[in-house]
């Protein structure tokens, strides 16, 4: 016979290790989106065409969008980093 403990026991291991790799790989997910809007924010600053100027303010709202989303899915998931211009290029 099957003793439920176990498998639940293992059931819980492989949630855990999954939950883990989804965790890291949010964090990953939103340390390049931060280093994606300090680029951006790099390309805005040196830009003299007006038409590559729009599209700098476009791209940063686009990243700041998904920057919100990922956030809000680490929130979701109890997952909190600190985003600090050493960590952010420091990955």
């Amino acid at each position: 016979m099957v003793d439920m403990r176990k498998l639940f026991k293992k059931s819980e291991k492989l949630s855990n290790k999954a939950n883990t790799e989804y965790n890291n790989k949010l964090i990953n997910e939103i340390h390049d989106v931060c280093r994606q809007i300090a680029q951006t924010e790099l390309w805005f600053q040196m830009e003299c065409d007006n038409d590559l100027i729009e599209a700098c303010i476009h791209q940063r709202e686009v990243l700041q969008s998904k920057y919100r989303y990922l956030v809000s899915k680490a929130r979701e998931n109890n997952v909190y980093i600190e985003i600090t211009p050493e960590n952010i290029f420091s990955i």
